[in-house]
């Protein structure tokens, strides 16, 4: 559990902030590109489209993960009672 725990927290990034020209003026600032390849301002943590992070993970997918460390938490002190 605790290998799965640390593979799915350390996935590479796949989404990106770039520099682009965005707006009528073609202004140039800084975009989070979501894994689809989606554009939005740079201070978002999910895509406001798809829903994606900067590693391909929902909101859902990060509290599903975070459920899954505390479970692991459980059985650990479980075992070190016993």
């Amino acid at each position: 559990m605790k290998d799965i725990y640390k593979t799915l927290t350390s996935l590479s990034d796949i989404g990106k902030i770039e520099n682009v020209k965005s707006g009528i003026l073609g202004k140039d600032r800084n975009m989070y590109i979501c894994p689809n390849g989606h554009k939005n301002p740079e201070n978002c943590e999910y895509c406001e489209k798809c829903g994606l992070d900067k590693r391909g993970l929902t909101y859902k997918d990060k509290v599903n993960i975070d459920k899954f460390k505390q479970k692991i938490n459980v059985l650990k002190d479980l075992m070190n009672q016993a």
